[in-house]
C-alpha cells in the first residue's frame, strides 16, 4: 500500500472514530422501552394460557380467542357476570436490550392497572396494586437479568375483594360495595351503561432507565405581565444519583430560540427548582370560538459535561383562566374568564368512549373532539364517574381550544376514612394533578359529581346512625373540602376547585342563584320543555334527555325480531329503568306515534334536540345571569339508548345538528312573551355586530305574510332584545312559522331561526318530496333541496356508509333553497334517502 493509500486509510478511519463518539455524545442517558408484546393470559392456576393484547382488558382477549360473544349483541351482557368472578393472570418474556440492562438504574412503569393486581417480577413481588386511576413505578433494577425476564400479573376478582372489604368494615355504603374500589364507577353499571366488570392491564408497560439523572416532571406556568410580555415560570422535579452539576437549557421551539440557559448544582435525591424566562409579544391560548388556542412547545435539554443526557418537549398555552364567583343582588355568580374575558361556557358532559378503554384509539378521540368542534363547544365536562382522560383526549383538547371542566374520579357514594383509602386517593389526586397540569384546556378542578347534594336531598343522611352519619360526613369534608383542594394548591396553584357539581341539589331553591345547578325537572320530573326558560341558573352543569341510537348503530347489536321499541334486546340497551316511558310520554305530548320502527327512532331523536335547543336558548337569553350551558351527555361508551348526541359509532343524533345551530357565536332566539314575539339576539364574539334583523311571518306555501327589516347593533359579549307584535298577521296557528335571520351588508346569514305556533303534530304538513339535485365535489358532494310547501324535519340517510353532514334534520323552508355538503370518498349517489316529518305519519 503506498503512503497516499495508507493516508485516506487512517483519515477514514479517523472519520468514523469521530462520528462514533459524536453518536455516543449526542446519545440520551434517559431510555425507554415499552413492554406491550409477547403477553399471554389465563384463568389463574389453569394454565390455559392464550394469547393477549396488551394495553387490553380480560373481555377483549376473551373475545379475541372466541371463547365470549360480542358483549355488546343483543342481551350478552348478562351472560358475562361469570368473568368478574374469577381471577385472572397475565405473563409476558421480555429481553432487555444491553443499552437499558446496563443502565445504572431501570424502573418498571405500569400505566394503568385494572385494578386488584399482584405483580411479580423473575418470582418476586414487587408490586400490590389497588387503584386503578395510578401510575405505579417501581424500581426493578434489582430483580431484571441478563437475557429472559418474565412479568406475572395477577389479576383478583374485584366483586370478592369488594366482599372482603364490606365484612371488615363497620359500614355499608349507599351505592354498595364499589366505594371500596378505585375503579371507573361506570364500570359498575350506570343509566347509560352496562354492568362490565373487567379487569386487565389497560394502558402500557414501560421500562425506563437512567445512569445519573432524570427529569421526573416539570411545570410550566405562565403570568401575562400585559400585551407585550409573559414571563414563564418551569418548576423541574429531577432526581439525581449523586451531587453533580448540569446545564439545563430551555428552547422554544416555535422559533428556534434557545429562551433559558444555566449550570444548575443537583444535590443527591430529588431536586425541586424553578427557573423564570420570559416571553415578547405572547400569543394567548384562547378556546376555538373567540380566537386561535396557539401553543407553545418548549424543549428541555439537561446536559453534564457537553454530554447530553435528556430531552423533554412540553407544549403549553399562555393563558389566564379565573372562576368569577362574587357576591350580586342575585346571589352569586358562576362564570369563566379567559384572559380577562367572561365566557359563556357551550358544551356537554363526556364519558369514557368504551367500556373496553384501550379500544379507544387515537383516531377515535381526533374523530370526537373534531365533531365537538364541528358542534361549536367550548367546554367539556369530564364526569367524576368515569377515568382521568388520556393524554391524548387533553392534547386534542389543547390543539383544537376547548375547556375541560375536570372532574375528580369520584361519584354518587360516600367513601371508607381508613388510612389505606386516604392515602390510596392522595396519591391518586397527586398523580393525576401533576400530569395534566401543564394543559391551557384544564380551567377547573371539581370534587365529585352529586355527593353533595345526594348527601342533603335523596336522603342518605337518614339512612344512618346519628354517630356514622357523623363519621360519614365528616370523612366527606376531609376529602373533598381539605384533601383535594390542599393537593391542588401545592401542585396546580392558581386553579380553580369547587367541591361537589352541583353546588346544591334538586328542592333547593339556592341551585338557581349561585353555583353550578343540575336540572333535572325535564326528565326525571316529567316537566315540559318549555319549563327550562323559568328554571335557568347561573351555570347549567347538567340537563338532558333521551333519544335512540342512529337506526345502523341499532342494525349492529340486534337481530331482525329485535327491532321494536320494547322488545327484550332493545330494553337491554336501555339502561334507565323507565326510559322508554318517559321518551314515550313526552314524544306523544309533541308527535303523533308512528308505526315504523325506524321512524320511532327517528322522532325521539328529534324530540331530544327540540327539547335541549330549548334548553340551550333558555340559558344563552339569560346572560350573562347564566354563563353556562353543558347538556348531559355529548358521547357514548357502548350501543345504547341514551342522553347522547354522539352515539357509540360516533354518529350523530338529531341533537349534534340542533346544538351546532343553538351554540353558534351569534344565536336568534324568538318565543312568545306577553302575546308579543321577543327576539333576543346573542352575540358571544369579542367585537360587536351590525346587521340587518329580518322578521318574515309565512304561511306553509310560501306567503309571505309580514316581511320586517331592523338594523341593529349587539354589543361584543351580549345579550338585546326586541319586541314586535304580530298578532294581527297569524291567522292559523297550526300552517304558520316565523322565520328570523341576521344578515350583513352582503347578505350573508350569520344567524337564523323559526318560530312555529304549535306543537309539531298539530301542523298542516304535506307529504311531498323536495326537488333534488346532486352535484360532485372535492370534498364529496354537495346537494341542492327545494319546495315550494315547508318540509319539517328532514332527514338525509346514506345507505351502507357512514358520512358526515354539514346539516340534518332540518327545517325547508318553502320557495327557498338548502344547499348540504356531504363529506365522504365513497360513490355514494345512489345510496341518498330522504324523508321528512310528513312522510312518517300523513296518510
Amino acid at each position: 500500500m503506498n503512503i497516499f493509500n495508507k493516508t485516506l486509510l487512517i483519515f477514514f478511519l479517523f472519520l468514523i472514530v469521530c462520528n462514533n463518539n459524536s453518536n455516543k455524545k449526542n446519545m440520551l442517558d434517559v431510555e425507554s422501552i415499552k413492554i406491550n408484546k409477547n403477553w399471554k393470559f389465563s384463568e389463574k392456576n389453569k394454565n390455559n394460557w392464550l394469547a393477549a393484547k396488551v394495553p387490553g382488558c380480560i373481555h377483549t382477549d376473551l373475545l379475541r380467542n372466541s371463547i365470549i360473544e360480542n358483549p355488546f349483541f343483543r342481551d350478552n351482557e348478562n351472560k358475562l357476570k361469570w368473568i368478574s368472578e374469577k381471577d385472572w393472570e397475565y405473563s409476558c418474556d421480555f429481553i432487555l436490550p444491553d443499552e437499558i440492562f446496563n443502565k445504572k438504574n431501570i424502573n418498571i412503569i405500569f400505566h394503568g392497572l385494572d385494578t386488584y393486581a399482584q405483580v411479580y417480577l423473575n418470582n418476586n413481588i414487587i408490586l400490590n396494586a389497588d387503584n386503578m386511576f395510578r401510575q405505579w413505578n417501581i424500581n426493578a433494577k434489582q430483580y431484571l437479568k441478563k437475557g429472559k425476564n418474565n412479568l406475572k400479573i395477577i389479576f383478583s376478582s374485584v366483586s370478592e375483594k369488594e366482599k372482603e372489604f364490606q365484612l371488615k368494615s363497620e359500614i355499608k355504603f349507599p351505592c354498595g360495595q364499589r366505594s371500596f374500589t378505585r375503579k371507573a364507577a361506570y364500570h359498575y353499571g350506570w343509566d347509560w351503561a352496562p354492568e362490565i366488570l373487567g379487569c386487565g392491564i389497560w394502558k402500557p408497560v414501560e421500562i425506563i432507565a437512567w445512569n445519573k439523572t432524570k427529569i421526573n416532571n416539570v411545570f410550566f406556568s405562565s403570568e401575562i405581565k400585559n400585551k407585550n410580555t409573559a414571563v414563564i415560570n418551569a418548576e423541574y422535579n429531577i432526581s439525581s444519583d449523586e451531587k453533580t452539576k448540569i446545564e439545563l437549557s430551555i428552547k422554544n421551539i416555535n422559533n428556534n430560540t434557545i429562551v433559558f440557559n444555566k449550570e444548575i448544582i443537583l444535590q443527591k435525591g430529588e431536586n425541586n427548582f424553578s427557573v423564570k424566562f420570559q416571553i415578547n409579544n405572547p400569543k394567548l391560548w384562547q378556546v376555538h370560538n373567540i380566537g386561535e388556542p396557539y401553543l407553545y412547545s418548549f424543549e428541555t435539554i439537561v446536559k453534564e459535561k457537553s454530554k447530553l443526557l435528556e430531552k423533554k418537549i412540553n407544549k403549553i398555552g399562555i393563558r389566564k383562566i379565573e372562576l368569577i364567583r362574587d357576591k350580586d343582588e342575585y346571589g352569586e355568580t358562576f362564570y369563566f374568564k379567559l384572559n380577562d374575558n367572561p365566557i359563556f361556557m357551550k358544551g356537554a358532559n363526556y364519558v369514557p368512549q368504551d367500556v373496553f378503554l384501550s379500544r379507544v384509539l387515537p383516531e377515535k378521540y381526533e374523530k370526537l373532539i373534531q365533531t365537538a368542534v364541528d358542534e361549536n363547544i367550548n367546554m367539556l365536562r369530564v364526569w367524576g364517574g368515569g377515568i382521568y382522560e388520556n393524554d391524548i383526549f387533553y392534547d386534542l383538547c389543547d390543539k383544537y381550544g376547548i375547556l375541560i371542566w375536570q372532574d375528580f374520579m369520584f361519584a354518587n357514594t360516600l367513601f371508607p376514612d381508613t388510612d389505606n383509602f386516604i392515602e390510596n386517593i392522595k396519591s391518586e389526586a397527586k398523580e393525576n394533578i401533576i400530569r395534566l397540569r401543564n394543559h391551557p384546556c384544564i380551567a377547573l378542578w371539581c370534587g365529585n359529581n352529586e355527593i353533595d347534594e345526594a348527601w342533603h336531598n335523596w336522603g342518605w343522611h337518614r339512612n344512618y346512625s346519628t354517630a356514622d352519619s357523623i363519621r360519614l360526613w365528616e370523612n366527606y369534608k376531609n376529602i373533598f373540602h381539605k384533601i383535594l383542594p390542599d393537593i391542588l394548591k401545592k401542585y396546580h396553584k392558581n386553579i380553580a376547585y369547587v367541591s361537589s357539581s352541583p353546588t346544591f341539589g334538586r328542592g333547593d331553591k339556592r341551585s338557581l342563584y349561585q353555583g353550578d345547578s343540575h336540572y333535572w325537572g325535564v326528565w326525571h320530573d316529567k316537566k315540559d320543555f318549555d319549563t327550562f326558560f323559568n328554571n335557568t341558573p347561573r351555570f347549567m352543569s347538567e340537563f338532558g334527555f333521551q333519544a335512540l341510537p342512529d337506526i345502523k348503530t341499532i342494525n349492529y347489536f340486534t337481530n331482525p325480531e329485535d327491532k321494536y321499541f320494547d322488545s327484550k334486546v332493545m330494553l337491554s340497551h336501555q339502561k334507565h329503568r323507565i326510559g322508554n316511558k318517559l321518551i314515550k310520554e313526552y314524544l306523544l305530548k309533541y308527535y303523533n306515534w308512528p308505526q315504523k320502527f325506524e321512524h320511532q327512532v327517528y322522532l325521539t331523536q328529534l324530540l331530544q334536540a327540540e327539547g335541549i335547543k330549548m334548553g340551550i336558548e333558555a340559558h344563552r337569553r339569560a346572560k350573562p345571569y347564566c354563563m353556562g350551558s353543558l347538556y348531559w351527555q355529548f358521547n357514548d361508551c357502548w350501543p345504547v339508548s341514551s342522553w347522547s348526541s354522539v352515539d357509540y359509532f360516533y354518529r350523530h343524533k338529531a341533537l349534534h345538528f340542533f346544538a351546532k345551530k343553538a351554540f353558534k357565536n351569534l344565536l336568534i332566539s324568538p318565543i312568545i312573551k306577553n302575546n308579543k314575539l321577543n327576539i333576543a339576539v346573542i352575540n358571544d364574539n369579542l367585537n360587536s355586530c351590525s346587521a340587518n334583523l329580518i322578521i318574515e311571518v309565512l304561511n306553509f306555501n310560501s306567503k309571505n305574510l309580514l316581511s320586517k327589516s331592523l338594523k341593529v347593533k349587539i354589543d361584543a359579549n351580549s345579550v338585546k332584545n326586541f319586541n314586535y307584535d304580530i298578532s294581527g298577521f297569524v291567522k292559523n296557528k297550526n300552517k304558520t312559522l316565523v322565520y328570523l335571520k341576521l344578515i350583513d351588508n352582503q347578505n350573508n346569514i350569520l344567524a337564523d331561526n323559526i318560530l312555529y305556533f304549535n306543537k309539531p303534530k298539530n301542523l298542516i304538513l304535506k307529504k311531498i318530496k323536495p326537488d333534488l339535485k346532486i352535484n360532485k365535489t372535492e370534498f364529496g358532494y354537495e346537494l341542492d333541496l327545494y319546495s315550494d310547501y315547508l318540509l319539517k324535519n328532514i332527514n338525509i340517510i346514506i345507505a351502507d356508509y357512514d358520512v358526515d353532514l354539514s346539516d340534518n334534520y332540518f327545517d325547508l323552508l318553502p320557495g327557498n333553497h338548502k344547499k348540504i355538503k356531504i363529506f365522504t370518498d365513497k360513490n355514494i349517489k345512489n345510496k341518498i334517502k330522504i324523508y321528512s316529518l310528513a312522510d312518517i305519519y300523513v296518510d
